[in-house]
């Protein structure tokens, strides 16, 4: 693959899924192939104009999903088998028993990138929409249903994704959100006092979503998402009765 054909990173992008994005590309492309051996990082990284930690960050990703794999003292290939893992490599971390905050980490990453990229394609429509579900989301707080306020955090991130017009991201996206739809049956509410209260703590981001899409606030974006998912993992932490264990955490 002639390696001038990498782009570099746009000013909004998650630098690390930026460098696993443009790999998949190639290799569904055919422009890499299985058992090639990607440029050296320090290539890479000038290439596509992030910095180096960025581009481990995003081969490390790839290596995780089986996508490729690296050899000490001599470099990187593509998996063998990289086409299977890119098409079934979600699947494959569910079946394998990855514990729930993983998951979750990982939809941190993927929503993020949606967030930013949904911010240049918004519509006044689209705002109309997302203040409808947040309507309802805040009913449901309100009355402390458990349910329907899940049903609305779902179609929430289904149409920011929509909106991001990103179908790669989108299609993963869908997936975590159907699996997400899973925890959230299993989800003992009943672990929390005041159910109305933990449902607005995990509402009260959904507004702050909402607003950076309205200002098209990029600079917020990170920040956002990060007090989001710090919501959602404190509430998983308790309604999972998710424990630390050696390696981190996980679900009993």
């Amino acid at each position: 693959m002639p390696i001038s054909e990498f782009r570099k990173v746009e000013a909004y992008k998650k630098r690390g899924m930026f460098v696993a994005e443009q790999i998949i590309d190639a290799i569904k492309s055919g422009k890499l192939l299985p058992g090639d051996k990607l440029p050296p990082e320090r290539e890479l990284a000038e290439l596509m104009g992030v910095s180096r930690n960025s581009c481990r960050e995003g081969i490390s990703a790839l290596q995780m999903a089986g996508i490729v794999w690296s050899k000490p003292g001599d470099g990187t290939y593509v998996s063998f088998n990289a086409h299977m893992k890119i098409s079934s490599g979600l699947r494959q971390l569910i079946g394998a028993g990855v514990d729930v905050l993983y998951i979750w980490k990982a939809k941190k990453v993927i929503e993020t990138v949606l967030l930013n990229e949904a911010i240049e394609w918004v519509s006044q429509t689209d705002i109309a929409s997302l203040e409808a579900i947040l309507q309802k989301m805040e009913t449901a707080a309100s009355s402390g249903n458990f349910d329907a306020f899940a049903i609305g955090n779902i179609d929430f991130h289904v149409t920011i994704a929509d909106i991001s017009a990103d179908p790669w991201l989108t299609q993963a996206e869908n997936y975590l959100l159907r699996v997400a739809q899973q925890i959230y049956r299993v989800a003992d509410a009943s672990n929390y006092q005041n159910i109305r209260e933990c449902l607005y703590r995990l509402y009260v981001p959904h507004v702050d979503i909402l607003n950076v899409l309205k200002t098209k606030d990029m600079a917020s974006v990170d920040a956002v998402m990060e007090r989001h998912f710090k919501e959602v993992e404190n509430f998983l932490r308790e309604a999972l009765s998710v424990v630390p264990s050696e390696t981190g955490s996980r679900y009993e």
